[in-house]
C-alpha cells in the first residue's frame, strides 16, 4: 500500500509540474509584446542630443530595422506616477488610480508590437510643448468608459503637463506577469535613458560592433551597458524555471524509487 501511495504521489507531482511549466511558458510567451531581436542600450550617460545623434547614426546600419528612445523598457517596474485629471468636452474628472507613465518616441509601439485598438500611434517622434498620449485599455476601463474611441481627442492633465490622447493600445504585461496588468500612459516626450534597437536575424554581431563603436565615439571614457530583451525576460523568470526543474528531478527520483520497490516486491513474491 505504501509503495502504491508513493507511486500515485509521484505521478501527481509530475502532473502538477507539467501544468505549472505550461503556465510559466504561456505567461512568458504571451506577455503581449515582441521580445525577439531587440537589443536594449542604456544611454543614461548620454545627453538628449547625444542620444538622438546615436539613434540617427544607428539608423544608417542596414542590419537595424528601427531604433526607439524611451525612459523605460518592458520588464521593468513602473514606479513613476503622477496626479492626473481627464478633460473631455465640458467634463473634468480626477483619475483616482495609479497611472504610471513611459516617455517614448513613435517607434516604441512598432518595435514592441503594441496593438492600437483605437486612434493612431504618435504622428511625430517627440515633443515637449503639447505632448500626445497613448493610454492602455485598462486605463479606459478604470476611467469608466466602455467605448475607447470616445477617448480620442480628450486631454489629460498629467503632473505639470497637459496632453492629448491620440490612441488606445491593448493591455500587455509591461511589468512582471506575476503582477496584475494595470493602467499605463505613454507620452511622446523625449527621453534619453534607453535605446531599443530592433535588428535583422543575421545582423546581431554587426549591430553590437556598430553600437559599441558609435557609443565610444560619442561618449569616450564611458562604458556601454546593453542587454537583449529575450535574455532579460528569461533572467527574470530564472527562479521559477529552476524550481520547476528541481521538482521535475524530485518527481522522477520518486517514481524510480517507487518502481524499484515494486520490482523488489515482485521478485519477493
Amino acid at each position: 500500500i505504501l509503495l502504491i501511495l508513493q507511486f500515485v504521489c509521484s505521478i501527481s507531482l509530475i502532473i502538477i509540474v507539467f501544468f505549472i511549466s505550461k503556465q510559466v511558458q504561456h505567461a512568458t510567451d504571451t506577455m503581449g509584446f515582441k521580445k525577439d531581436n531587440i537589443l536594449i542600450a542604456n544611454t543614461s550617460a548620454l545627453s538628449k542630443s547625444e542620444t538622438l545623434l546615436l539613434a540617427e547614426r544607428l539608423k544608417e546600419n542596414r542590419d537595424i530595422i528601427k531604433v526607439s528612445s524611451s525612459s523605460s523598457v518592458p520588464g521593468e517596474d513602473l514606479s513613476d506616477a503622477q496626479e492626473a485629471r481627464l478633460i473631455s468636452g465640458t467634463l473634468t474628472q480626477n483619475l483616482n488610480f495609479r497611472l504610471p507613465y513611459v516617455n517614448a518616441d513613435t517607434h516604441f509601439s512598432n518595435i514592441y508590437g503594441l496593438n492600437i485598438i483605437a486612434g493612431t500611434n504618435f504622428s511625430s517622434s517627440v515633443t515637449d510643448t503639447f505632448p500626445h498620449f497613448l493610454i492602455s485599455a485598462e486605463t479606459v476601463r478604470q476611467i469608466g468608459i466602455k467605448d475607447p474611441n470616445t477617448m480620442i481627442g480628450a486631454q489629460i492633465v498629467y503632473g505639470k503637463s497637459i496632453g492629448k490622447i491620440v490612441g488606445i493600445f491593448d493591455d500587455f504585461h509591461y511589468e512582471s506577469f506575476k503582477k496584475k496588468i494595470g493602467p499605463l500612459l505613454i507620452s511622446n516626450k523625449q527621453s534619453s535613458k534607453y535605446l531599443s534597437i530592433h535588428y535583422h536575424n543575421n545582423g546581431l554581431q554587426k549591430v553590437v560592433n556598430n553600437l559599441q563603436n558609435l557609443f565610444k565615439e560619442i561618449k569616450p571614457g564611458e562604458n556601454l551597458i546593453f542587454h537583449f530583451m529575450n535574455e532579460r525576460l528569461d533572467q527574470l523568470y530564472k527562479k521559477e524555471k529552476k524550481l520547476i526543474t528541481m521538482i521535475h528531478i524530485f518527481s522522477i527520483l520518486s517514481i524510480l524509487l517507487a518502481l524499484s520497490g515494486v520490482f523488489s516486491l515482485i521478485q519477493f513474491i
